[in-house]
């Protein structure tokens, strides 16, 4: 008798386990034949999940790339070399190859744009593809764009030139055997050093979106005034439109996403007078086919500026301080959430001592505290506002570690991010239900091992999957998160 107990009290066990178990970690440590500061996964298909390490800008050094299987072991890898004067500008994962976009400069000539591939099992020759020239003469990161469509099928490059006073936007779109599905360009009236690509979407039906930041300096004496805002451009194979959000208020913060249950770009954000403090949401819907743009402002209620304040609620202001946009996520009811979180940059006074003699030097520190979740209706009005407590301080040094990372599944959106840096042993998921339950699960939790995640380095590899490097104890891993209830 005493046995059977035994036996059945070790099976509940290892069902509670499986059961709680939401994470899986790779069976072995990152490879780096060279060394490696970056790490980042890049897709997931049938053959394994692949992911990405490097070390310099444009990876110029090279890169390296791994495949491991669905459950992370590791089956392979691959250096790449990385000739001299290329840069690469995208990496991602179609149909049955690894494919990166490179460019080469050419002397009095501009960039040459190269598509290459290589085939899942990471051997065999690499396969090149000769693009059009992009019509630029220096590669500056703010002045040029590259994305792929959800399906993979389709390359978009976009990139701006100057043009006097003005600023010329070109778009691009190829397929993944290097054959130009279109090619368009359009000149704005703003400078090109008030401008940056703030993010870049583009359509499987080859329609694509350009979100540009423009950030305006204020006329002498004036007070107040519009300082930074959206300026939107939609590419399809028939016209090219722009729209400007007609509104006296700094739009800040800016994100993008493109909804295909509704066929729309749905671009969402804060907006206040001041950059620190938000008034309320502003929500633009671009469709792909209408030439019309619908743009909302919504104010916050007093109870909603609370809520999101929280415990950091200043005397002196009404609304929200230092919240910061991070995703909006449109739902195919065209409801949508806008995830916030609140950034804020404290200098400290810190003494030390040379030769008995006193010194003062001004210390930095990053701090990451609580996230917002906005609920939106089709109309643009707040539905809903959500406040979760998180504290997280950092200096810039190991700044990587702070923020989160969001992934969708059917039953919630889950947020991946590590608990206060001072315990390092947490890494938490955070589920937020369509009731809007909150629910925390604890997924790493160790007094032995140091665990932090690079959330912002994290992608959703599939669907309900979230893919993210993992450091432990000085060695990088492979972190994926999900759940198979959702």
């Amino acid at each position: 008798m005493g046995r059977k107990l035994i036996i059945l009290f070790f099976l509940i066990s290892r069902f509670i386990n499986l059961q709680s178990q939401f994470y899986a970690l790779s069976n072995k440590p990152q490879l780096s034949q060279q060394k490696s500061i970056y790490h980042m996964p890049i897709g997931e298909s049938d053959y394994g999940v692949y992911t990405l390490n490097y070390a310099n800008e444009f990876l110029q050094g090279g890169f390296s790339i791994e495949r491991y299987d669905h459950e992370l072991g590791f089956i392979d890898d691959r250096f790449i070399k990385v000739p001299r004067k290329n840069f690469i500008l995208h990496v991602f994962v179609a149909d049955s190859s690894i494919y990166w976009v490179s460019v080469i400069k050419k002397r009095r000539e501009g960039l040459q744009l190269i598509l290459n591939k290589l085939n899942f099992s990471l051997e065999g020759k690499i396969e090149t593809l000769i693009l059009p020239m992009l019509d630029m003469g220096d590669l500056i990161s703010d002045e040029i764009i590259v994305r792929n469509s959800n399906k993979h099928q389709l390359i978009n490059v976009c990139w701006m030139k100057k043009n006097g006073e003005k600023t010329e936007i070109f778009n691009l779109v190829s397929n993944n055997s290097g054959q130009t599905i279109s090619q368009q360009k359009m000149i704005i009236n703003y400078p090109i050093q008030y401008i940056s690509f703030s993010d870049y979407s583009i359509a499987d039906s080859a329609e694509s979106c350009a979100l540009l930041l423009v950030k305006k300096p204020r006329e002498l004496f004036s007070i107040g005034g519009r300082q930074e805002f959206p300026f939107i451009v939609k590419f399809n194979s028939k016209k090219v439109s722009s729209y400007e959000p007609l509104s006296e208020r700094n739009q800040q913060n800016s994100v993008m996403a493109f909804i295909p249950s509704q066929k729309s770009w749905i671009i969402s954000g804060t907006y206040g007078d001041d950059k620190k403090e938000s008034e309320g949401i502003y929500q633009i819907i671009v469709p792909i086919y209408d030439s019309a743009f619908t743009f909302w402002e919504t104010p916050f209620s007093e109870i909603q500026a609370k809520t999101l304040d929280g415990n950091l609620k200043s005397k002196r202001f009404r609304n929200p301080q230092n919240y910061t946009s991070r995703r909006i996520i449109g739902m195919d009811d065209s409801t949508s959430i806008l995830l916030l979180e609140r950034f804020v940059e404290m200098r400290q006074l810190e003494t030390y001592y040379i030769n008995g003699i006193p010194q003062t030097a001004t210390k930095i520190l990053f701090n990451f505290n609580e996230i917002g979740i906005v609920v939106l209706n089709n109309s643009g009005g707040i539905d809903t506002v959500v406040r979760i407590n998180k504290e997280q301080i950092a200096s810039p040094n190991t700044s990587y570690l702070l923020g989160y990372g969001s992934f969708v599944c059917e039953k919630g959106i889950h947020l991946v991010y590590n608990a206060d840096i001072s315990k390092n042993n947490e890494v938490i998921d955070i589920v937020i239900r369509p009731d809007l339950e909150i629910e925390k699960h604890v997924l790493v939790n160790s007094d032995n091992f140091y665990n932090v995640v690079i959330p912002f380095d994290g992608k959703e590899t599939d669907y309900c999957t979230f893919t993210v490097p993992l450091l432990r104890d000085k060695q990088w891993f492979w972190m994926q998160v999900n759940n198979p209830n959702d």
